[in-house]
């Protein structure tokens, strides 16, 4: 035992501090154990054969990062696609496409397959965005476990967890903004690395997030821009300095996205089957509401359709702690920008006219200004919410931090002498010693406010995520499909949208060897007008028909010879229909009596090999 009077062995003391783990080693450890457990079942169902069901969007983003494989291993064309809504096919950077993660995950895809691949993407999505959020968050909240709570408010968070439900990696692949916020304090705050190395990272950052999803990045930009006026405008002595500093830094990082994204951006607004507008003709009614950010799963209707929850749920308990610590803390700076941030953030959620509960108020908000400028008029108003869980995340940890430190000094003059006796000092008052070493019920205190902040929060999402099981139909397997060929056109009922997606998927696992004449997604329709559906014809109607389950058969004669112009005049190659949908046997015999008697069949699914091939395909 070491006494006052024997000096401490330094060597030890330098090589125990060297053998232990960096604490950022730990919190990834913990955010990757959360990641498999809210994706449990995925994982002990078998990550080849399950993954996350509710809509057809799960599919659509698997398809994707199989996509990318694709496009690396033949040379393809990135950016558009005429392996959906074939012939005339789909710009990708109309949609959410994700291609940087596609990329990113390819040599998982190559090993295992795009499902796995999928599996490994959103479970290290939320484990990526709380990471990052992390080492934000702990430039201005110094103690670790602070900042680790900031991060999972981010990561794992209301927004996060209802859009990750449905997989949509666009949206939950959240690592970017908190790096670029890193980037911007860089610049305008810190002041201490070289602008033009900082404007470099800036302007890759930039790049990455164009290639998840252009949506974010405005988004982003957005949020970027006013938190540096919200610092010039609270830090007026320092602003031009600031500005001075970042210039060169802001130039360099627009010149490095400028240059690599010129082009993709001139794709997605001019490139072929781009499409004019709003990507939702119904942008208003998908926004927060000031009831839902309290009331679990009071979301408008349209907000659940497209996130499957409430994504800016906060609750009671955490809105609580902010506001008293907004009140104690009244001068602290760091807390005033981060709620200041959060509130403008907040604001804009709620889009355009104020709503308390589900019917709108009819007064007017600032961020309706969104929805008469282009491209940004496609903003969902409620994808806000994930900078509103950052900055909400942010304020949080800079709370524990404080507690942590002691700094109760305002909170306990309010509870008035009595609190620890007029004579006792500050320090011991705090719950800090003498010495300066922080007493365990500061722990104590820090941790029963994380948990009254979160917990309800927490407690919201349907964790572990519900699965659906996928199984391959056989007929994909068969030489019948597989030796279709580039160019070869294939037809499916049900259709991608009917069927969950089902047809993607299995082009994706099958490594998208053929094309398909429907898809998922957005395409020009009327007017250039996004649509999710190509131009009706009598097929499509009957294939909806046979879906609602109100198609009559036998068809008329005249119906019959229209089918069989649309099928020509696609070049379809094959003609298949899966077993067990509505519809199914219905449309079999439909195509029987047009086409006779199915090419082959194999446990239920009937498939017409036809002689179409696109124009122009050996």
């Amino acid at each position: 035992m070491t006494t006052a009077s024997q000096p401490v062995d330094s060597h030890d003391d330098e090589t125990t501090r060297t053998r232990r783990p960096p604490g950022w080693l730990l919190v990834f450890l913990i955010y990757l154990a959360l990641g498999v457990f809210v994706w449990w079942h995925a994982w002990s169902g078998g990550p080849s054969v399950t993954m996350a069901g509710g809509s057809p969007d799960p599919a659509q983003h698997l398809w994707s990062l199989a996509w990318a494989l694709h496009a690396i291993e033949r040379g393809a064309n990135p950016f558009f696609t005429r392996a959906i809504y074939a012939p005339e096919g789909a710009n990708l950077l109309d949609n959410s496409s994700i291609l940087a993660v596609g990329v990113m995950f390819a040599p998982v895809t190559a090993l295992f397959g795009p499902i796995v691949s999928f599996n490994v993407a959103v479970t290290l999505a939320p484990v990526a965005s709380s990471v990052a959020a992390f080492f934000a968050i702990n430039r201005h909240a110094r103690w670790q476990p602070a900042a680790f709570v900031g991060g999972l408010c981010y990561g794992f968070g209301p927004f996060a967890a209802t859009d990750l439900r449905f997989g949509h990696l666009h949206l939950t692949f959240l690592a970017v903004p908190p790096l670029i916020c890193l980037a911007l304090d860089d610049l305008f705050v810190r002041r201490r690395r070289p602008p033009l190395r900082v404007g470099v990272i800036l302007g890759v950052l930039v790049i990455v997030q164009f290639f998840i999803s252009t949506e974010l990045l405005a988004l982003t930009v957005i949020i970027g821009f006013t938190a540096v006026a919200v610092l010039a405008l609270t830090h007026r002595s320092q602003a031009l300095a600031a500005a001075r500093f970042a210039a060169p830094g802001l130039a360099t990082g627009f010149c490095v996205a400028a240059a690599a994204l010129a082009y993709p951006a001139w794709f997605a607004v001019s490139g072929p089957r781009h499409f004019t507008g709003p990507v939702f003709s119904s942008i208003n009614n998908l926004t927060a509401t000031l009831a839902a950010s309290v009331v679990p799963h009071g979301e408008l209707p349209g907000v659940r359709f497209i996130s499957g929850g409430n994504g800016a749920y906060l609750g009671a308990p955490l809105l609580l702690v902010l506001v008293v610590a907004r009140f104690v803390w009244r001068r602290d700076a760091t807390l005033r920008f981060a709620m200041v941030m959060a509130a403008i953030a907040y604001l804009a959620s709620l889009g355009s006219t104020l709503r308390v509960t589900q019917a709108s108020t009819g007064i007017p908000l600032p961020a309706s200004v969104f929805s008469h400028l282009p491209v940004l008029d496609s903003i969902i108003p409620s994808h806000f919410g994930v900078f509103v869980d950052f900055f909400v995340g942010m304020a949080l940890a800079v709370v524990l931090d404080r507690i942590h430190d002691g700094e109760l000094g305002a909170l306990a003059g309010l509870a008035g002498r009595r609190l620890a006796g007029s004579d006792a000092p500050a320090g011991r008052r705090l719950g800090v010693s003498q010495a300066g070493a922080r007493t365990p019920q500061l722990g104590l205190v820090c941790g029963v406010t994380a948990a009254i902040a979160l917990v309800p929060m927490l407690l919201l999402p349907p964790w572990p995520y519900p699965v659906r099981h996928v199984a391959e139909p056989p007929i994909f397997r068969q030489r019948a499909i597989t030796s279709l060929g580039p160019g070869s056109i294939v037809m499916e009922y049900p259709t991608a949208f009917a069927a969950d997606g089902a047809p993607l998927l299995w082009q994706a696992v099958g490594g998208i060897t053929y094309e398909l004449s429907d898809g998922y997604g957005l395409v020009p329709g009327v007017g250039g007008r996004a649509t999710e559906q190509p131009p009706v014809d009598v097929l499509s109607l009957v294939f909806a028909a046979a879906a609602l389950g109100t198609l009559k058969v036998p068809l008329s004669a005249s119906t019959d010879l229209a089918i069989r112009h649309v099928i020509a005049q696609i070049h379809v190659a094959a003609l298949v229909v899966t077993p067990g949908a509505k519809g199914s046997v219905l449309v079999t015999s439909v195509f029987t009596r047009i086409l006779g008697r199915p090419t082959q069949r194999l446990d239920g699914a009937a498939v017409w090999l036809l002689p179409g091939k696109r124009p122009g395909q050996p």
